[in-house]
Formats: C-alpha cells, structure tokens, sequence
C-alpha cells in the first residue's frame, strides 16, 4: 500500500487549472514544501497566473523571504513538479500575523 507521501504528487499532477484550488492545495501543503520555521512566519495567499504571493507578519521575515524566493520556488517545484509556479511575491499581512 502506497503512503500518502508517495500518492501526493500524482494527486498535484491531476488537479485542475484552476488558481483557486492550486492555492488551496499550497495553503494545506505549505509546512510540507518550505518547512515548519518558515511556514510558521508566512502563508501563501493569492496565486496569480505563475505568480504566488506570500504573507508575512514582520518587515523582518518580510526582507529574509524576498532573499530566499528562489529557494521557494525551487522547493515548491520540487514537491510539485508542474506547479506552474516560477516568482514570488512577499507582503506584510495587513492584520500582522499570516495565519489570523
């Protein structure tokens, strides 16, 4: 019997086009793709076109996650091979903390 590790990206491959539900599968993936530490200071919030933005609640995290959005994008494409994911976009969360 296959784990669910192994049956995730034969799930990601038959999503949709569908930026809606891509973003969701990111929002529920995310501590799996970037790790705990960084998925506990941002979240991914909009997915335009190949374009992901991330949240963040500190210009800190915010300055350190601009430095490392190549790394992201290589994680994500790694985990997710067709993603359609090739830029990120870091924000400050206008409420502070991403995950309120």
């Amino acid at each position: 019997m296959k784990s669910l590790k192994q049956l995730i990206p034969s799930i990601l491959r038959q999503l949709p086009d569908d930026p809606e539900t891509r973003l969701v599968f990111l929002q529920n993936l995310w501590p799996r793709i970037v790790g705990p530490e960084v998925s506990g200071k941002c979240r991914p919030e909009d997915l335009q076109g190949s374009r992901l933005i991330i949240h963040t609640s500190s210009d800190q995290w915010r300055l350190s996650l601009q430095e490392m959005r190549g790394l992201l994008v290589a994680s994500i494409n790694r985990f997710w091979p067709n993603s359609g994911i090739n830029h990120i976009s870091v924000q400050n969360h206008p409420k502070g903390h991403p995950k309120e």
